[in-house]
């Protein structure tokens, strides 16, 4: 029994090993991407359209006044 007792104990530490290489840079690129996502509240994005809306709006104005 201790041959399998051993074989089971290295079997669990590696499942728990590959699983945490396989997973912790998902979770790291999720935290990353949460917290890039809290920047674009409506407030952000409403200013966002606004200044393209200008830029594209103050573009076609000096195209047509030449």
């Amino acid at each position: 029994m201790d041959k399998y007792t051993l074989i089971i104990i290295l079997a669990t530490l590696g499942f728990f090993a590959l699983a945490a290489i396989l997973l912790v840079p998902i979770y790291l690129f999720l935290l990353k991407e949460e917290k890039v996502s809290a920047k674009w509240t409506g407030d952000a994005l409403a200013e966002s359209v606004e200044k393209r809306y200008r830029g594209k709006s103050n573009g076609l104005e000096d195209e047509s006044t030449e």
